[in-house]
């Protein structure tokens, strides 16, 4: 009948409960098998993830270390040693010789040796990744080495930090991995490594600065030297003119009769020319007075006074200010001072020197598959397969009982 056939076919929740109360062990079982299976996936295959980490510039703190340096660097520059200057015919700012130890100055070093790449293909290198045992031939190793470092990226970044902006630039390394110990160990070296090389680096600028002001120093001095030389000669070939002239001046003297002269230099009926006479005394440095009108003996014991001279430093023009900067040069103790600020620095030794700054605890991990939701959807998909099961068997059974 009608009301009969309706009613048949209506579910009975209650019924539906009792078979999979009834199945539970079937479900069960066959939700731990998917739970196994789900387990299995993930033991066999690899657990693959990315990886990275955040660099960011050396903080007021640590950077204040490096002020002996910037103060070394600054004597250079105010000294005229090594003082920047913007290249001729351009207008490209000068170089601040004092930003080689700066933070931003540091994190450029790091950067640059990072976007070189070599010390990650050291880094690969050292912890055998890839292992040069999978390869038959060394190009092959080469070949996937160099792709395993090209899979490192090296990208810049905004980081919050406490400046006007909220932010500042800094840099991120990624990487992929498949075991965590060697992800730790690999960051690790690499930055072990990059900051090793930046050390390097930024000492090699420094002796650079250094051996440009001695270079300069030492040119200077020659200069000096040369010009101190170039005076005395200068000097010894005035003093012999004046006293070729002198000399000329006490033997006319002597010839006209004039003993002692009346100092007016204006003696005439000689038949030589004053003029001339003037310009010869003024060239040689001598009073425009000092000729033979003023007489023999005076002129003679000019004569005797010039050629006693022993101190002729003393006579010589500019030479004591030449001699004064020659001496301030020969005394500079700024290179000494650079090696020293070196000493008192963190970059005296590599365990010391951090050219950024960074925190490997922080290393954020993706994992390309997750392994809680894979046990989570097998756990579900056994309850679902184990449910489907059962009432699969009960409808079979209760046909075989209508039957």
């Amino acid at each position: 009948m009608p009301g009969t056939q309706q009613h048949d076919d209506e579910i009975d929740l209650f019924e539906l409960v009792q078979t999979l109360w009834d199945g539970k062990w079937l479900i069960g079982g066959i939700s731990s098998a998917a739970l196994a299976i789900g387990g299995a996936y993930l033991a066999v295959t690899p657990n693959s993830f990315d990886a990275s980490i955040k660099l960011s510039p050396i903080d007021g703190v640590y950077a204040s270390e490096f002020r002996p340096i910037e103060q070394a660097l600054l004597s250079l520059e105010s000294a005229g040693l090594n003082r920047p200057t913007p290249r001729e015919g351009t207008d490209i700012a000068p170089i601040d010789h004092t930003d080689i130890v700066s933070s931003t100055g540091l994190m450029s070093e790091f950067t640059a040796v990072l976007l070189r790449r070599d010390t990650i293909a050291e880094a690969i290198r050292q912890l055998g990744m890839p292992d040069p045992q999978n390869y038959d031939t060394e190009a092959e190793y080469d070949q996937a080495l160099t792709r395993r470092v090209f899979e490192v990226g090296i990208n810049s970044v905004e980081i919050a930090a406490p400046t006007p902006s909220g932010t500042t630039r800094g840099w991120e390394i990624s990487w992929q991995s498949d075991d965590t110990s060697r992800s730790d160990a690999f960051i690790d070296e690499l930055i072990d490594l990059t900051n090793a090389a930046s050390r390097q680096r930024v000492l090699e600028r420094i002796n650079a600065e250094a051996n440009e002001a001695l270079r300069a120093t030492t040119q200077r001095a020659a200069q000096l030297e040369r010009q101190i030389e170039n005076s005395l000669q200068d000097y010894q070939i005035n003093i012999s003119d004046q006293l070729s002239y002198l000399s000329e001046q006490a033997s006319l003297a002597r010839s006209l009769g004039i003993e002692q002269g009346t100092g007016t230099g204006t003696g005439t009926g000689t038949g030589t020319d004053f003029r001339t006479l003037q310009t010869r005394a003024t060239a040689a440095g001598l009073p425009i007075g000092m000729t033979y009108t003023d007489g023999y003996l005076a002129i003679e014991r000019q004569m005797e006074i010039l050629s006693s001279r022993d101190q002729l430093e003393a006579f010589v023009p500019n030479l004591r200010d030449l001699q004064s900067e020659l001496r301030l040069l020969q005394q500079d103790t700024t290179l000494e001072d650079i090696q020293q600020a070196v000493g008192a620095t963190p970059l005296r030794d590599e365990q010391n020197f951090q050219a950024v700054q960074y925190d490997l605890s922080a290393v954020e991990i993706n994992h390309h598959k997750k392994p809680s939701l894979i046990l989570a959807l097998s756990l579900v998909l056994g309850c679902f397969f184990g449910a489907a099961a059962v009432l699969i068997r009960g409808a079979l059974r209760s046909r075989v009982t209508q039957n």
